[in-house]
């Protein structure tokens, strides 16, 4: 593909033109790119073209949007991004519907997520459990906040009095806690192999994986790593009682008998609280379990799996469908729909 005809058909898709057929050749020319870690000959010159051609009318409908900035530098806003390879992709919600033709194969319609949950009271202890497809806010005693993500369950007591710990349990899934400030009474979280204890803070606790996320917004918490009986620590730079201490902005990782810190994603690992999905280079598989929790729905893989990666942001209010159509439209993937399966598998770019 020439430097011309690419330059073409990248403004026939910011200015939602492009047809499916189209939207598949450009990705697949990006990925191509990428692959072979080349440079595309002579494109910077054809920026300031491009960005004439097509911000232009972009800005008249998407003025009052965020800018965001993207490599070629051919798009400034949007509704919904996903990026995929070297290249990038821009849907406004609204053209989903009327412009851009369904490609994926219908079934009965799927809606996104709502707020409820279950409570179990037993022997002064209650568990709130939020089913696949919820979420859930709730407030402890103690004043402490905690917003529940999809397929999640906490246990907690009825009342933190006489305790000298404000002690609860996250039995699985993801949570985000605002603690309320008590330092007589420090908080503690435990998890299947970890536990966290705070003064004060804003945290969120991912528990989806075979690890275990701590990732620390604010104050200051102690991670400590609760292993196995018998079992001994592999991080050399763990302490002697497998603790560490994070400051914000920073994520511990508890995977397989080892502890970690990493710099955190704070925007990615707190997304689901703001009613988003956001990607950062995944994974279909990651992607499609995201989208398995919230959308209630078991991911059949048929075939080799898709090789793409997904970046970008995509509101969680959506319908499946429309998530779908444009995971379809950007990373060489099909889908079909039957009941409360969603069949994945990979198309290939000839």
């Amino acid at each position: 593909m020439s430097n011309e005809e690419l330059v073409i058909l990248a403004t026939k898709i910011t200015e939602g033109k492009a047809s499916t057929a189209e939207l598949r050749l450009y990705n697949a020319v990006c990925e191509s790119y990428q692959r072979e870690q080349k440079a595309w000959p002579g494109m910077e010159s054809e920026l300031p073209r491009m960005e004439a051609a097509s911000l232009s009318k972009f800005w008249e409908h998407y003025s009052d949007r965020k800018v965001v900035k993207l490599w070629p530098r051919i798009v400034a806003a949007a509704a919904i991004l996903l990026i995929v390879g070297g290249g990038f992709w821009f849907y406004n919600s609204q053209q989903l519907s009327g412009n851009r033709e369904s490609i994926v194969n219908l079934g009965p319609e799927i809606a996104p997520g709502k707020s409820s949950a279950t409570l179990k009271l037993v022997g002064g202890e209650k568990t709130i459990s939020t089913p696949r497809g919820s979420t859930y806010e709730m407030v402890l005693p103690d004043g402490t906040k905690i917003w529940l993500n999809a397929a999640t369950s906490i246990k907690f007591p009825s009342s933190f009095a006489g305790q000298t710990h404000r002690k609860v349990e996250l039995l699985s899934g993801e949570a985000y806690f605002e603690v309320a400030k008590d330092k007589e009474h420090p908080f503690v979280v435990s998890s299947d192999g970890q536990e966290v204890e705070v003064l004060g803070t804003r945290f969120n606790i991912n528990t989806y994986d075979s690890s275990i996320k701590t990732t620390l917004f604010e104050g200051s918490v102690k991670v400590s790593q609760v292993l196995p009986k018998g079992a001994q620590a592999t991080n050399a730079k763990s302490k002697a009682n497998n603790s560490i201490v994070l400051k914000p902005g920073e994520e511990s990782v508890v995977f397989k008998n080892t502890l970690k810190i990493y710099m955190a994603d704070r925007e990615k690992a707190l997304a689901w609280k703001s009613g988003n999905f956001r990607f950062d280079n995944d994974t279909i598989e990651t992607v499609m379990r995201q989208i398995s929790y919230w959308y209630d729905v078991t991911v059949v893989y048929e075939g080799i799996k898709p090789e793409a990666r997904f970046s970008g942001l995509m509101k969680r209010d959506m319908k499946l469908t429309e998530i779908l159509n444009i995971l379809e439209m950007v990373g060489l993937c099909k889908f079909r729909i039957e009941g409360s399966k969603v069949y994945v598998s990979k198309v290939y770019a000839y």
